[in-house]
């Protein structure tokens, strides 16, 4: 293998991170470096079919110093997108910009291509279960579910990607304004869309493996209000205990109080009602009764990919 090492640029709707990584002797990830940079495209689109000119030479700027940061650990960079650069009018011109002014060449995932990529992360973090389980990844403008059973199911895993995300959302429904307004029109959009999607409906899979930002502040919060565990990563949570965290939730006011109170950003705390919407409703449209927090992304799937070669 002549280079083990690659640095994703994750260009999604809540943020933009970049993940330097490489695979060490058991062909496991081992991460090398790590930057966020706070650059939230989907309040453009909550606003407008648009990304903003701001927000294009804001991510202009944050791919030319990834580009530096990646020089400087002797990593190729690659560059992809998610909702944001695949749904937005003028996602073309963004990219061109973007090429023009830094040299690199996005990539956007379907959101089919973007499953796929979660669920080799997942993979490479656990041994799935042999009877059926999903997977979720809650991002700033869409959600990843995945269906499948053992780690290499005959017929292999069901992709879909719901255009429901907690950053989209939580602006669309007014969640800042009237949260339990938000909470119900939210919750019956959600079941439209599952059923449009034809998601699997009370499919009972064991356990929902979930990733994302969105899912790991869930787990957060609740090692910190209910259960402190050893470590986040393969924390379980189940249904009825999401139902009670969502009601502590509920208590809250302001995404302020909710960072007062619980030490998740103010950000964070923003689209938290949202997300937690969503991950109640899918799960309950499939009567899962189980959440397994993971800390896989789908950056760990596309630098898998990129060092083994493996097909997304």
């Amino acid at each position: 293998m002549q280079n083990p090492r690659v640095a994703i640029l994750d260009i999604g709707t809540n943020s933009v991170h970049l993940f330097v990584t490489n695979q060490d002797a058991h062909g496991d990830l081992e991460y090398v470096y790590t930057k966020k940079f706070p650059l939230r495209l989907g309040e453009d689109l909550a606003k407008g079919p648009e990304i903003s000119k701001t927000s294009t030479n804001l991510l202009c700027k944050a791919v030319a110093e990834c580009i530096n940061l990646a020089k400087t650990h002797r990593a190729p960079l690659k560059c992809f997108a998610t909702y944001s650069l695949r749904t937005a009018n003028n996602a073309s011109d963004v990219i061109d910009q973007v090429r023009k002014k830094t040299g690199i060449s996005i990539q956007v995932l379907s959101g089919l291509e973007e499953a796929k990529a979660i669920f080799i992360g997942q993979q490479a973090h656990f041994d799935l279960d042999s009877r059926p389980w999903m997977m979720m990844d809650i991002g700033g403008g869409s959600t990843e579910v995945i269906f499948g059973q053992g780690n290499r199911a005959k017929k292999g895993p069901l992709y879909h990607s719901l255009n429901l995300g907690a950053v989209t959302a939580s602006m669309k429904y007014g969640f800042l304004n009237n949260k339990h307004r938000g909470v119900q029109v939210l919750a019956a959009k959600i079941q439209k869309v599952c059923r449009k999607t034809n998601l699997p409906e009370k499919s009972a899979p064991v356990c929902c493996y979930g990733s994302s930002g969105t899912i790991k502040a869930i787990g957060k919060l609740h090692r910190h209000l209910f259960k402190q565990t050893e470590a986040l990563h393969g924390h379980t949570i189940s249904l009825n205990q999401l139902w009670e965290l969502q009601n502590v939730l509920m208590n809250w006011n302001t995404p302020g109080e909710i960072a007062e109170n619980t030490g998740l950003s103010v950000r964070r705390s923003e689209v938290i009602w949202a997300g937690m919407t969503i991950l109640l409703g899918v799960m309950h449209f499939s009567r899962c009764e189980k959440l397994v927090i993971s800390k896989a992304s789908i950056r760990d799937g596309l630098a898998i990919k990129e060092i083994t070669d493996k097909a997304v």
